[in-house]
């Protein structure tokens, strides 16, 4: 009994003497430890290490008792932990998600990683090593004007800062994205040459890109597109069985889109972050990585924040700039080929309705930009006599003759072509050139399309729609006369188009009027007659009346095939709304020698059709079928 009271009253006295220190201002603890503001204790399980803290925590055993509780990721333990074990991520993209000691989730993210891979990783020969990387950078639904318009920070800093060559004459081939970056990648026309393989349920893998030529010639590849759903290699396609090139940024976009954090993100978002910039900085990265040490082909495609809404692409100015600043700031744009693009102009927004609107549409923008330095040329000295070609299919005249190749003449041979009609199937051609000047200092020997010509070769100021492969609803070498919409010509045209478009419903392409409703003009928009503008001065156009011979057509042809035609032959455009959909048609239509009218094959739509045609997957029929359950 005494011996407990007298352990009592020496815990008592003990405690007494503490607070008496403490009193006086003497700190309890002993110097050097940390007492003052400790940190919550928040023990919690690492999913990659244990932390064991009497193993790994330094202290003095005379201290146990008066050691402070520390959390182990607190900043004031780091000193003390002689290594730490890194974690190497075997997958390309990671779901980061933290949580508190309550396990509520204080963050979460997908994030992408880039490594090189192990084929990649040998070290480059010196003449691999010294050949010019290619970027490609493109916007969807840009033209020329909407370029200047809506990133005018982004233009400039192109075109006067960076010295970018601007092509005003660049034509879209096609009527989505799909033909013209088809054309682009490939050099093929989308729906004759290509046989676009999701018809058969197969993949795109065997089809030969151009970033596969740039892989054999030892180039690091990058394709990057945003809007997974609408890819354009995977609407109502199946895409690639295996990624195309060696970074390749959809399976990120996936992740990014099936997150709880999408979920939750505002419209073009995801988290606090736009995602047109984890694209830019995807690519930015890509370059860093790299370093230097290959020469890379990166594609890089941004869809989601202009092909809705015209004026949204706005919101990404500033950070464009700040990418291509960065570039150039770093080095990365000395031993580079830049080109900045679209596919086409905005197809859908009300300003397409418009006649600017419609020459808009059919140009997009396109800007080239050589390396800064030449010094990856400088090793040839050679004249690339393989460049002496006829290009028969714009000019049977024409012969390109040798010339030295040097940053000069390839800079004055764009600001030649820069006036003149070109075409997706050009790009195509020069990027071959680009990987032959990389390789030999000289230019290819014939082109490798059938359709294209190098912006590096003189094209032809002569040269047409046809000999382009330009189909005639697109060009833009045309001049344009209105007509009465009172014209009963204009009636009959309005009939053939809507005709052409229900026979492709009905039997002309899939069948399928048994889900979509029979189209009707509702109203006669627009009727214009179209006058050739291409190898001579324009002749003062003549009206169409209804006494003319157009006048007097008593029948029309929607399904016949166009082709080349006499100058005899007469072409109007008609724009009309149809019933039930209120979809806005425009069409071309050729009025024959034997007074037949003929649609031209590519009827467009120009406003949007949401889900209204959800019933079909048809490619082309989506953008004509009103879907009858929408009745």
């Amino acid at each position: 009994m005494r011996r407990r009271r007298s352990v009592q009253l020496f815990g008592w006295l003990l405690l007494a003497a503490m607070a008496t220190l403490v009193l006086l201002g003497a700190p309890p603890w002993p110097s050097g430890v940390d007492y003052s503001s400790p940190p919550p204790v928040e023990l919690t399980r690492h999913p990659f290490w244990t932390y064991d803290p009497v193993v790994q925590e330094p202290r003095d055993p005379r201290q146990l008792c008066s050691l402070p509780v520390v959390h182990p990721l607190h900043p004031s333990v780091w000193p003390h932990l002689k290594r730490t074990v890194p974690i190497q991520c075997k997958h390309d993209v990671v779901y980061v998600s933290c949580r508190n000691y309550f396990e509520i989730p204080v963050y979460s993210n997908v994030h992408a990683v880039l490594q090189i891979p192990k084929s990649m990783m040998t070290s480059p020969t010196p003449e691999a090593q010294n050949r010019p990387n290619v970027l490609v950078f493109g916007l969807d639904s840009i033209s020329r004007l909407s370029m200047m318009r809506l990133l005018p920070k982004t233009y400039t800093f192109l075109t006067e800062v960076l010295g970018s060559v601007v092509f005003r004459g660049m034509n879209k081939v096609g009527d989505n994205t799909f033909p013209n970056l088809v054309a682009l990648l490939t050099g093929m026309e989308a729906y004759t040459q290509l046989k676009h393989p999701g018809k058969n349920g197969d993949t795109f893998d065997d089809v030969q890109f151009i970033w596969d030529d740039f892989k054999h010639g030892g180039y690091l590849t990058l394709f990057a597109e945003d809007f997974p759903e609408y890819g354009v290699f995977n609407y109502l396609a199946r895409g690639f069985r295996d990624p195309p090139t060696d970074f390749y940024f959809r399976p990120y976009c996936l992740a990014m889109e099936s997150s709880f954090l999408m979920k939750t993100s505002s419209n073009l978002c995801y988290g606090n972050v736009p995602k047109h910039k984890l694209q830019i900085d995807y690519v930015r990265r890509f370059i860093e990585v790299n370093n230097g040490s290959r020469p890379y082909f990166a594609f890089s495609f941004l869809v989601e924040i202009s092909h809705e809404y015209m004026q949204q692409v706005a919101a990404a100015d500033e950070d464009i700039l700040q990418f291509l600043t960065e570039l150039r700031d770093r080095g990365h744009l000395e031993n580079t080929f830049l080109f900045f693009l679209s596919d086409h102009g905005h197809r859908f927004d009300s300003i397409r309705e418009t006649f600017v609107g419609r020459l808009e549409e059919r140009l997009p923008f396109f800007a080239v930009r050589p390396p800064s330095s030449s010094s990856w040329l400088k090793r040839y000295s050679r004249t690339h006599h393989g460049s002496m070609i006829s290009h028969s299919r714009s000019s049977p005249s024409s012969l390109v003759e040798p010339t030295t190749v040097t940053s000069k003449s390839l800079l004055k041979a764009l600001k030649l072509n820069a006036g003149r009609l070109t075409t997706p199937y050009d790009t195509y051609e020069t990027l071959i050139d680009i990987l032959s000047l990389g390789r030999h200092g000289r230019l290819t020997a014939k082109p490798r399309s059938d359709f294209g010509i190098s912006l590096f070769r003189d094209i032809p100021l002569s040269r047409s729609c046809d000999l382009a492969k330009v189909p005639e609803q697109y060009c833009s070498c045309d001049a344009e006369e209105p007509i009465e919409l009172s014209n009963k010509i204009v009636e009959k045209a309005a009939l053939a188009l809507v005709d052409k478009v229900n026979n492709l419903l009905d039997v002309g392409l899939g069948n399928v009027s048994y889900r979509c409703a029979h189209l009707t003009i509702r109203k006669i928009q627009d009727a214009r007659e179209v006058f050739s503008n291409v190898g001579s001065p324009l002749s003062a156009p003549t009206r169409v009346t209804e006494s003319s011979s157009l006048a007097n057509t008593v029948g029309h042809n929607s399904t016949g095939d166009v082709g080349r035609h006499s100058a005899s032959v007469r072409r109007i455009r008609v724009t009309v709304v149809v019933h039930p959909s209120d979809a806005m048609l425009e069409g071309l239509l050729l009025v024959q020698e034997d007074q037949r009218l003929v649609v031209f094959d590519d009827v467009s739509r120009i406003n949007k059709y949401g889900r209204q045609s959800s019933c079909i997957e048809h490619q082309t029929l989506r953008k004509y079928c009103y879907c009858i359950e929408n009745q």
